[in-house]
């Protein structure tokens, strides 16, 4: 593989561009793009890859690290996207990296949580499980929560690796759609959703039961809970794929309400309401109190599923499996501009603790953006 290429100039394969039809100006977002890396050589007859790897940012070393889906983890300078080192996996690519002082956390698609030196990738310890991990570790009072694609959900001490407990629930025996929720923990509670359409409150200590939840009642197929649950005052708010968004007791699980949209597949939260992404092109805010619709943004089935929203300010940024990376008011759903990396965006979206921005498109592109100088940057009334 040849090394890495820095692109400050992103007129080939990126451009700016506003939403035709949707704004009637173009407005610059919160963020503008500043470098870009090609992390692997296009050859001619090669087909395009889902990259599922989102970036790890650690603002402290000025450093990005991601897994291109050939198995290469590659950390790079966050400034400029200059490569400091890589290092090849065993197990192959994996999902979202996170480090966490000076450890860099990642699954593998062999089943394997590893915790790695950040300084030059070198292997500080490494767990195997039964499933692959595609979601990003949590973290919380020395431990290291993730789950595998094998419906079960870890503990293990985040210095050593040590196994502290494990869950685990046995796969629906439909079809599943692929991923899996990502552990949430809020108040001593772990909360984790599964394919079979059950959401389950363990105890972040020992992985004690205290309730369970079926999301999909009513359904026997494609009834996984993939989004992560979000808290917010009090309550849990979680969703099926089947059968829409709840909002739950957090001590008990008892159903305060449920709103009965298909497809939910993400869900974050902004303020007291939430946020949901529906895989048929879709994002719309649900008030948390009742889950009354506020807004509905349409992207459009050929724009493919959004991933994961993010938010940086009152902003909300999503990129889409078939498209680009666009830009929401966060309050009102009104699309304010979109970044075209010239490959969908399958892999999630980062945004570091000092504001910038960085992902890795379907090309094996890296991205990073900055916050624009408002100084310099106004955005057009529609």
């Amino acid at each position: 593989m040849g090394c890495a290429s820095v692109d400050s100039g992103l007129g080939k394969s990126g451009s700016i561009v506003p939403l035709t039809g949707q704004t009637s100006t173009h407005e610059v977002g919160p963020v503008v793009p500043v470098w870009r890396t090609l992390l692997s050589e296009p050859t001619v007859f090669r087909e395009t890859k889902h990259q599922l790897g989102g970036v790890a940012h650690d603002v402290t070393g000025d450093r990005v690290a991601v897994v291109v889906a050939d198995g290469t983890l590659v950390c790079l300078k966050a400034s400029n996207g200059t490569e400091l080192w890589r290092t090849k996996l065993s197990g192959g690519g994996g999902g979202h990296a996170y480090f966490r002082g000076d450890l860099l956390f990642l699954g593998t698609d062999d089943g394997r949580m590893m915790a790695l030196r950040a300084s030059d990738g070198r292997k500080v310890w490494s767990y195997r499980v039964q499933g692959a991990i595609s979601r990003g570790p949590v973290f919380d009072g020395g431990l290291v929560y993730f789950v595998d694609g094998e419906n079960a959900v870890y503990a293990l001490k985040q210095t050593t690796g040590e196994w502290v407990w494990q869950y685990r629930r046995e796969p629906p025996a439909e079809f599943a759609l692929v991923g899996e929720s990502r552990p949430v923990v809020a108040d001593g509670r772990l909360y984790v959703g599964f394919s079979d359409g059950i959401l389950v409150s363990l105890d972040a200590k020992d992985g004690a039961v205290a309730w369970q939840r079926d999301l999909a009642p009513e359904h026997d197929r494609f009834q996984d809970v993939d989004a992560s649950a979000v808290v917010i005052n009090k309550k849990v708010y979680a969703a099926s794929a089947a059968a829409g968004v709840y909002a739950l007791k957090p001590d008990s699980g008892e159903v305060i309400w449920n709103i009965p949209v298909t497809g939910a597949v993400h869900l974050i939260k902004h303020d007291e309401d939430i946020i949901v992404a529906l895989d048929e092109g879709q994002l719309l805010r649900m008030r948390g109190v009742d889950g009354f619709v506020q807004w509905r943004t349409r992207f459009g089935r050929a724009s493919g599923a959004p991933g994961e929203p993010v938010l940086i300010g009152s902003d909300l940024l999503v990129g889409l499996s078939k498209g680009a990376l666009h830009t929401l008011d966060a309050y009102s759903g009104r699309p304010i501009n979109h970044f075209t990396p010239g490959n969908g965006i399958h892999a999630p979206i980062t945004v570091g603790a000092d504001g910038r921005v960085f992902f890795l498109s379907d090309g094996a592109v890296v991205y990073g953006f900055s916050r624009f100088d408002p100084k310099k940057s106004k955005r057009a009334s529609n």
